[in-house]
């Protein structure tokens, strides 16, 4: 039950930073942004003809940095949410009944 507490919580974090256009978070990796556009397109965007060497260099660029923003946010949500639980186990101040109390002094 304390799991799924802390579920809810961080997905409501997410949901609300990544509604408000202050923090710029965008789920372009994901391929969820309005702009999203594949490694393809942007190389053709760029004026690389496909079959070139240099088209399948710059697709292959994009599709890796693409892997390396994936890993790093899935990353960054793991370290965090162990941090959160680690955290409410050590002070059980968080979703307790005396939540806030050893905070007050």
């Amino acid at each position: 039950m304390r799991l799924l507490r802390f579920v809810v919580v961080g997905l409501a974090c997410l949901a609300l930073s990544g509604c408000a256009g202050f923090s710029n978070v965008t789920l372009k990796p994901f391929g969820l942004g309005a702009s999203s556009l594949s490694s393809a397109q942007k190389c053709t965007g760029q004026g690389y003809r496909k079959g070139s060497t240099i088209f399948g260099e710059c697709v292959s660029f994009y599709d890796k940095q693409t892997a390396t923003n994936r890993r790093n946010i899935a990353l960054a949500i793991g370290v965090a949410a162990v941090s959160v639980i680690a955290f409410e186990g050590q002070c059980d101040c968080l979703f307790g009944p005396d939540r806030g109390d050893k905070f007050s002094r």
